[in-house]
């Protein structure tokens, strides 16, 4: 983004001053009044993914500027930030049994924003990185569970890592781990022979 501004104290042009550009209130980058008091310059917007970033140019005093001039800022300047994001489904096979594998599916929709041409996505169970998917469309991922996991509420988490232009994207999913419960049928015969009966 091209930025460019003047630094004047009454009507007059201050020269060979140092003007700092402020990005959401931090100190970004510098530029340098020329004889007229111009200054100017690029601003490359950083890789972070909000919908709007505040641009202000700040001057203060130093050296001999200080004690006879104030310090000045400029208006704040709105920026609007573009970037591509996906929605991210995720959804994970119940019930899940200790020991056992069980399926976790999902989709990446681009909606009208340019589909990446390659891009992985990491998931997680409980925070433990489990394997890598591609993260482009819907995929399907089997999942090897611990005999010794604990029963009930877990969490699988697909992310795909911030990529460029691409915003992260997450999307969590529950599954339930518990124990299958064995069925027992007993069947007693219909016909009963009772010894010492004649």
């Amino acid at each position: 983004v091209v930025f460019e501004g003047t630094l004047t104290s009454q009507g007059k042009p201050l020269a060979d001053r140092q003007i700092t550009l402020l990005l959401n209130s931090a100190n970004y980058l510098s530029a340098t009044t020329d004889a007229q008091g111009r200054f100017q310059g690029k601003l490359k917007i950083p890789y972070i993914y909000v919908s709007r970033m505040e641009a202000q140019a700040l001057y203060y005093p130093q050296d001999t500027d200080s004690g006879h001039y104030l310090g000045a800022s400029s208006q704040a300047i709105q920026l609007a930030i573009l970037f591509y994001q996906a929605k991210v489904s995720l959804q994970a096979e119940q019930p899940a049994y200790p020991g056992k594998n069980t399926a976790v599916t999902g989709s990446f929709d681009y909606g009208t924003d340019p589909v990446p041409s390659g891009r992985t996505a990491q998931l997680y169970l409980d925070d433990v990185l489990q394997s890598q998917v591609n993260a482009i469309g819907a995929f399907s991922q089997t999942i090897g569970l611990d005999p010794k996991i604990e029963l009930g509420a877990h969490q699988v988490v697909a992310v795909a890592a911030a990529d460029g232009r691409y915003a992260p994207s997450t999307a969590i999913a529950s599954l339930q781990v518990t124990r299958a419960l064995p069925v027992l049928d007993l069947n007693l015969p219909r016909v009963s022979f009772i010894p010492g009966w004649t």
